[in-house]
C-alpha cells in the first residue's frame, strides 16, 4: 500500500499537534548575587564577617547583611499544575552554635548547611525540593504567588546566656515549572520520536519514487 507525500506530511502534523504540551517556568530571584556584597560567589569559599560589615552594602530586600534572622519575599504569578518547585539559597556564616532553619510561608522546609567552623566563615548553597512537600497529603506548604522565605538562627545556651548566630544571605532563588493551557507549546519527547519517524517515511517515499 502506497502512502502519498501529502498524506505522510499530514500524519506528521497530526502527530506533532497531538503530542503538544503547554508548559511554563517561573524563576524569581531575590538578591543581586554579588557574593554578600564582597564578591564571594563560589560555595566553599571562605570570607571574613567583618568584610561584610565594612565593605558590603546591605540590600533593601534583606540580603547581604549579617543577621541572626532574615526574611525575603517572592512575588510572581502563574496558573496551572505545578510540575516541579525548588528553592535555592546562597548563604554563609550560619550554624556555628546550632542549626539555622528555613521556613517557607511559615512552614519549615529544612536547615542550612553549616557556614561557620571555628573562626572561619564559608559560603554555602542549599537547594530545597519543595515539590516533595507539596505532594504530601495534608501538608500546609503552599505556593501563593506572594511567598516569604525566612532563615531563623536557633538560640544556643552557652551556660551564661542565649546566643543567636549571625549569618548572611546573598540570594534566594525560587524556580517553578508548571503546565498551563495557555503556556508556550512544547513538544513532548514522544512527539519528537513520532516526528522523526514521519520524516524518515517521507525520505523513503521520495527515494522509491525517484527509482
Amino acid at each position: 500500500m502506497k502512502i502519498g507525500l501529502k498524506a505522510a506530511a499530514a500524519g506528521m502534523v497530526l502527530a506533532l499537534a497531538g503530542g503538544v504540551a503547554s508548559a511554563g517556568l517561573v524563576v524569581d530571584q531575590v538578591g543581586d548575587a554579588d557574593g554578600f556584597g564582597i564578591g564571594v560567589t563560589t560555595p566553599g569559599d571562605s570570607f571574613f564577617a567583618l568584610d561584610v560589615l565594612d565593605f558590603g552594602s546591605p540590600d533593601a530586600d534583606g540580603t547581604d547583611e549579617l543577621l541572626d534572622t532574615t526574611a525575603v519575599g517572592h512575588g510572581y504569578a502563574f496558573s496551572g499544575t505545578v510540575l516541579s518547585a525548588s528553592l535555592t539559597l546562597f548563604h554563609g556564616g550560619w550554624g556555628a552554635y546550632g542549626e539555622s532553619r528555613v521556613l517557607f510561608n511559615g512552614v519549615e522546609i529544612g536547615a542550612l548547611a553549616v557556614g561557620e567552623v571555628g573562626d572561619d566563615n564559608f559560603a554555602r548553597s542549599d537547594t530545597f525540593d519543595l515539590m516533595q512537600l507539596l505532594d504530601l497529603a495534608n501538608n500546609p506548604l503552599r505556593l501563593t504567588g506572594n511567598d516569604e522565605v525566612t532563615v531563623v538562627s536557633l538560640p544556643f545556651d552557652d551556660g551564661v546566656d542565649f546566643i543567636f548566630d549571625d549569618g548572611v544571605l546573598d540570594f534566594s532563588l525560587l524556580r517553578i515549572e508548571y503546565r498551563d493551557t495557555n503556556g508556550t507549546p512544547v513538544p513532548e519527547p514522544t512527539t519528537w520520536a513520532l516526528t522523526a519517524l514521519a520524516l524518515a517515511g517521507l525520505v523513503a517515499s521520495r527515494r522509491r519514487q525517484a527509482r
